[in-house]
This record gives C-alpha cells, structure tokens and sequence, in this order.
C-alpha cells in the first residue's frame, strides 16, 4: 500500500506548481508539462491543436493543464476524432457535452 501523504502538502506542492506555470510566458513547451510529455523534446512549443497532445492532457492531465494548452473550441471540433481509453471517453463526453450546451452549440457526435 501507498504511504498516505499529508493533504495540505499535496495543495501545497498544487499552488506551487500553479504559480510557476501563471509565471510562464506563452507558448508554453513540453518541457513546461514533464508530467505529461516526459516524451517528447523540452524545448519544442506545445501544439494544442494536435490530438495526441489533446489526447494525453485529457487522460493524464488536470483541469488546469487542459485550460493552459488546449483550446476549447479545438477539444469541442476535435473530440469525436480523439483516441482516448474507454474511462476518459466516457466522463469527456459528458463534458463535451455540457460545454456544447452552455455554448449553444449543436451536438456533432
């Protein structure tokens, strides 16, 4: 089992790591995210147009990463064409799905 890690360290260790990347200028660069492109050359500019790096922030990635590199109306266009794990298709569709209907947008599913 996992040793339990203290909570407000965790937040702690969140808003730290927030702060960093509201400090960041744009474009932001795969080595700005190692969490989620470990992968792929650090100093090469995130393309949140292209659907693997979409893919991955939506599987392996938080809300606030979504927000920083993925353009919503990208994610709303592109989702019926991204490769996602049957778990992350699930709850994303739904979330498309809100965001379609707070934007009043047809559904293109």
């Amino acid at each position: 089992m996992w040793p339990r890690r203290d909570p407000e360290l965790v937040r702690q260790e969140l808003e730290e790591r927030e702060r960093y990347l509201d400090g960041l200028s744009r474009p932001y660069r795969y080595g700005d995210f190692p969490w989620l492109f470990w992968d792929l050359k650090p100093d090469e500019e995130v393309d949140g147009e292209n659907l693997r790096v979409i893919a991955r922030v939506l599987t392996d990635g938080r809300m606030a990463d979504l927000r920083r590199l993925a353009p919503i109306a990208t994610l709303l266009r592109e989702f019926p064409r991204l490769d996602l794990p049957e778990h992350a298709q699930k709850f994303w569709s739904i979330v498309v799905r809100m965001l379609r209907e707070r934007e009043g947008l047809a559904a293109a599913e």
